[in-house]
């Protein structure tokens, strides 16, 4: 029976990719999928019939979030001359029927196709992103593979695998590892620890009040303006999505943010949701205050800009101020520049906030 693709997606979150083989009706991936059975028993492999392909693509593009198209070189040896046998190793991210990560595909500045084009696979009703990670013999390159087909069934241990049960699998998993966490005292310290906490960038702290031992959701960052580039030779329409994304998180805005940091497979209200969750629930506690303008470039519907400023970061210990440049990554949407995603770098300077202002 073929499966729903929409309601697949999360069932394949953490799969790992053994390999991937032709079958008569297509292409047939052999996952090692979260899932566990009432008995506790280990279970065999899914593996996930693609029927009908029409598709099959590898991308190559910058491994950074802002890496420039025209500077994404392929090495030799690095070009995948075919997905079967499958060559990029277990550890891949699958993403399924997403517009947002379909956006990739057709801006990326090098693609193989193995079969059919861009406007077969954007027909296709089962679409798959295979994302590998950078691999060390060629860094800086991301390599994807892309497949494209009609329909998908599933299969574990020689019988037809239905969603229903699938789920039942998928969360006796989770549910098994939560009650492990419950029991290790230990593992909140494993998480909340790591080498890297004892490099820290030079940074000026402020007292800030804690309730119960965890940073106060009521606390509200010093108020000084989130976003300066006087004196920026870059195109207003690029500042205009980071203004406001600054802004926004200070004021609390979400859907100002969600605006200028959409995501192509939710809506705006549904985004703003999200976002709000992220930055008054994990994310909480980073504030940015931008006030210059580093670097920043075009390459038809990609953009990047560089800004340096301060990051307002709530520890345990109190409130910091970290010298960071934030690298963002843009793309042009009918004819309007949004965020497409950033990545933080910590400076070894130390600044005040009012450098700011």
């Amino acid at each position: 029976m073929s499966l729903d693709p929409t309601q697949l997606g999360a069932l394949l979150t953490d799969a790992t990719l053994r390999e991937v083989r032709r079958a008569p009706t297509g292409l047939t991936l052999w996952l090692d999928c979260p899932r566990r059975s009432p008995a506790g028993a280990p279970l065999p492999p899914v593996q996930l019939n693609l029927m009908g392909v029409a598709a099959v693509a590898v991308s190559y593009d910058g491994a950074l979030v802002d890496a420039r198209p025209s500077q994404v070189a392929v090495p030799e040896g690095a070009r995948v001359g075919d997905v079967v046998p499958w060559p990029l190793g277990a550890e891949v991210a699958i993403q399924l029927n997403s517009v947002h990560e379909d956006e990739d595909l057709a801006l990326a500045p090098q693609v193989d196709w193995q079969g059919g084009d861009l406007a077969a696979y954007r027909a296709c009703k089962v679409r798959l992103r295979l994302r590998a990670p950078e691999r060390a013999a060629w860094p800086g390159l991301a390599v994807d593979a892309w497949l494209g087909a009609g329909a998908v069934t599933a299969r574990s241990g020689g019988e037809p695998l239905d969603l229903a049960r699938w789920q039942r699998e998928h969360d006796a998993w989770w549910l098994h590892w939560a009650e492990h966490w419950d029991e290790d005292p230990a593992l909140p310290d494993l998480l909340g620890a790591g080498p890297d906490l004892a490099i820290a960038p030079p940074a000026r702290l402020h007292p800030v009040p804690l309730r119960h031992g965890c940073p106060d959701l009521t606390y509200r960052p010093p108020a000084v303006p989130a976003f300066s580039a006087a004196g920026a030779t870059c195109p207003v329409a690029l500042l205009a999505p980071l203004q406001a994304w600054h802004e926004g998180l200070l004021g609390r805005d979400w859907m100002r943010m969600a605006w200028a940091f959409p995501h192509l497979d939710q809506g705006l209200r549904h985004r703003a949701e999200c976002i709000r969750g992220e930055c008054l629930g994990p994310g909480f506690g980073r504030w940015g205050y931008a006030h210059g303008v580093e670097d920043w470039w075009v390459e038809g519907a990609r953009a990047a800009v560089s800004v340096r400023g301060v990051e307002h970061v709530l520890t345990f210990d109190g409130a910091e101020d970290r010298a960071v440049c934030w690298r963002y990554a843009l793309r042009c949407r009918g004819g309007v520049w949004s965020i497409h995603g950033f990545r933080v770098e910590d400076l070894e300077d130390a600044l005040p906030l009012s450098a700011c202002s």
